[in-house]
């Protein structure tokens, strides 16, 4: 139910994740998704402290919720608190890898300019998730990220060669956008 109370924050609707939040509370307070979908509310109405001390309560239940984590490291990254959000991250990725998570992760070891980890991370992905466009994008970020053009260019490349793959792909776009800037 945290993955749904996500959707409904990221469409803007508080009332009904806020509704959501206090039925899932109603029907277990004992879940590590009750406190998760609680913790996105708070998240939502821009309380980021009460957010990170109610994902805390959901690990607190649940060290091996993914979910709990992986929104923890979004919560310090809207902080800008990227070591952290490594921390909380990198626990996730252990537990349940998918594509927001590499994402999440990458981009985090980028906001640090710490290449190397997000180059790993980046690399790793298309082993566990399969050679998507979106995929070959992280590998591409990496490189668009770089201060030498001939690193850029790399990047460039690939996002062309993701377009070329899925035309729709929306990261390959955003790649290409933000190196022509």
């Amino acid at each position: 139910m945290d993955i749904f109370a996500y959707l409904i924050k990221c469409l803007g609707q508080l009332t009904e994740l806020n509704k959501l939040a206090h039925d899932l509370l109603q029907a277990n307070p004992y879940r590590a998704e009750t406190w998760t979908a609680i913790a996105m509310y708070y998240d939502a109405k821009g309380k980021k402290e009460k957010a990170l001390f109610h994902i805390d309560k959901a690990l607190d239940l649940d060290t091996y919720h993914a979910m709990a984590h992986h929104y923890k490291g979004l919560i310090y990254i809207s902080l800008k608190q990227y070591e952290h959000a490594v921390q909380s991250l990198r626990p996730a990725q252990l537990i349940h890898k998918n594509l927001p998570l590499y994402k999440a992760l990458v981009s985090a070891y980028l906001s640090l300019h710490d290449y190397q980890n997000a180059t790993t991370f980046a690399r790793e992905a298309p082993n566990t998730l399969g050679n998507t466009a979106s995929v070959m994008c992280l590998i591409g970020l990496v490189h668009s990220h770089s201060k030498d053009s001939a690193e850029q260019e790399k990047g460039k490349g690939i996002f062309v060669d993701a377009l070329k793959r899925d035309a729709t792909c929306l990261d390959a776009v955003t790649g290409l956008c933000t190196l022509y800037k």
